[in-house]
């Protein structure tokens, strides 16, 4: 069975939810779960969904009937070398900003 979900902006969103949301694609996706990552302006508008559990409903139907079309995913070994690099980036920022306040201690 599918799972679909929806995340606006084709992955607009960052820091700990998008390490999360990837993580948890991946770990359904090797489970064997067809995992489908969708675009939420395709899904949303529609009136009368206010709530997380019908919008939940709204998007398992219009699963069921085929109305969803699932955004690209790259293949796993891309997904985990974006992943060391989103990781490795951070980790740059960190040691330069560590560097800074070094600096700044060592002047004064």
């Amino acid at each position: 069975m599918p799972l679909a979900t929806g995340m606006s902006d084709s992955h607009s969103c960052g820091g700990i939810y998008r390490c999360l949301l990837d993580t948890l694609l991946q770990i359904l996706e090797a489970a064997g779960v067809e995992v489908l990552l969708v675009n939420a302006r395709h899904v949303k508008n529609v009136p009368g969904r206010k709530t997380d559990v019908a919008d939940c409903q709204w998007i398992q139907y219009l699963h069921s009937v085929g109305l969803l079309k699932a955004s690209f995913r790259p293949a796993q070994e891309i997904c985990a070398i974006r992943s060391l690099l989103r990781i490795a980036t951070a980790l740059q920022a960190w040691l330069v900003s560590m560097f800074c306040i070094c600096k700044r201690r060592s002047i004064r």
